[in-house]
């Protein structure tokens, strides 16, 4: 059987919280140890701790075969412990198990569409450009009607681009999550009424452009809509 770096075994505290965790865990009361985790959980500030709960959370996940639950726990642990390389293995292993591989960064490796909206911004100030020297040469040559007729086309057209740039460019993320739930399905509007744009698989990580107290608007790298935050786990 895989062998997996487990913290469990020898990262838990003394103190007897820990020692019932990792009993439980080792009678594979999954269930347990994660009771036992979770409430120590909600009383730890230090980061380092509250990675190494996160990460032996994952474990319980994984070892249940919850590997969504285990992967949106292993990317908690790497955000408090970036580049702990016993996180990373475990969490490229869930992955794998539910079917993904080089899944888009976490939030501390830099969401790939922050670098996205900067090029779509810089875009958009390269048409603004061209429309003021657009407007500036056809002030300047408006007694040639041939040479104003491609000004004026030239600005039409890089105001289109830049609205469609705009619109491309969107909102930086506020946050980045994990789909939860074997299907989640992604709609148009935050509405139970409206008809899906598509479903998103457990364990795919997603982008957070805004959020209420009952949907989040998300994207990936090819989908964009919105699902319930009850489906998403938040990866902080």
């Amino acid at each position: 059987s895989f062998f997996l770096f487990l913290l469990l075994a020898g990262s838990l505290h003394a103190q007897s919280t820990f020692q019932q965790a990792r009993m439980a865990y080792q009678r594979k009361d999954y269930e347990g140890a994660k009771g036992w985790l979770t409430k120590e959980l909600s009383e730890i500030s230090n980061s380092t701790e509250r990675a190494a709960i996160e990460y032996d959370l994952g474990n319980c996940a994984f070892e249940s075969g919850a590997y969504s639950q285990a992967i949106w726990r292993y990317r908690r642990a790497l955000a408090a412990a970036p580049g702990d390389p016993r996180i990373e293995f475990n969490l490229r292993f869930a992955e794998s198990r539910m079917g993904f591989f080089n899944q888009m960064a976490t939030d501390n490796e830099g969401p790939w569409s922050i670098l996205d909206a900067i090029a779509n911004r810089l875009r958009i100030s390269g048409l603004i450009a061209v429309q003021i020297a657009a407007i500036l040469a056809g002030i300047g040559y408006r007694k040639r009607r041939l040479l104003c007729a491609v000004f004026l086309l030239v600005l039409i057209l890089s105001l289109i681009a830049g609205l469609r740039a705009w619109s491309e460019a969107g909102s930086l993320p506020i946050a980045v999550a994990v789909i939860l739930e074997p299907k989640v399905t992604l709609r148009q509007e935050p509405h139970m009424s409206l008809s899906g744009l598509g479903a998103l698989r457990a364990g795919t990580l997603v982008e957070i452009v805004e959020k209420s107290k009952t949907w989040a608007h998300v994207r990936t790298k090819e989908k964009v809509g919105w699902v319930l935050c009850s489906q998403i786990g938040l990866v902080e």
